[in-house]
């Protein structure tokens, strides 16, 4: 296995995964509070734990805010949920929902800049939303976003992980 995976709290994998179906909606970037060298393909992991989100209770009220409500939708609409669904009871947890590319990872700087760039601007919109884009924190830059047609069960870790070769086939 050569694949390394990435566990994620609900509902932060999927909007990376609706990234390729609606770019304008999806999360491109995630944050983090450390940074990496390792560039490639990263399964993205949906954790079964939502204790960052309070709990079903809080992932749902977490959904059902804009702009989570509306990204979501069109994942769900993916994964071919009823109309009107609440996020939070069909959203896949313990699973790899997609994969993408790390392209690159930026220090987040208190200009509101990315590290190595004088020009160019922290990300706005839905994007923006998604992360925590506090200066001294990393952005880790996703590229070539693939959402799997079904979820791949899959136990998840802390940091980056080695994906097991049963899951990366």
């Amino acid at each position: 296995c050569t694949m390394r995976g990435l566990s994620l709290t609900a509902p932060w994998p999927h909007l990376i995964a609706v990234a390729e179906l609606a770019p304008e909606l999806g999360k491109h970037h995630e944050t983090r509070s450390w940074p990496t060298s390792y560039r490639g393909w990263v399964a993205i992991h949906a954790a079964k734990n939502l204790r960052h989100v309070g709990g079903i209770f809080g992932l749902s009220d977490l959904c059902a805010r804009p702009p989570f409500r509306q990204a979501l939708d069109t994942y769900l609409e993916l994964l071919s949920a009823p109309a009107n669904a609440d996020p939070a009871t069909v959203l896949t947890f313990g699973a790899i929902v997609a994969v993408a590319w790390l392209q690159e990872c930026y220090e987040i700087r208190p200009s509101g800049l990315w590290e190595h760039s004088t020009t160019r601007p922290l990300p706005r919109g839905n994007d923006r939303a998604f992360g925590d884009y506090a200066p001294g924190r990393y952005a880790w830059h996703l590229t070539r976003i693939r959402a799997l047609p079904a979820p791949v069960a899959c136990t998840g870790a802390q940091g980056l992980w080695m994906v097991p070769a049963t899951a990366e086939a």
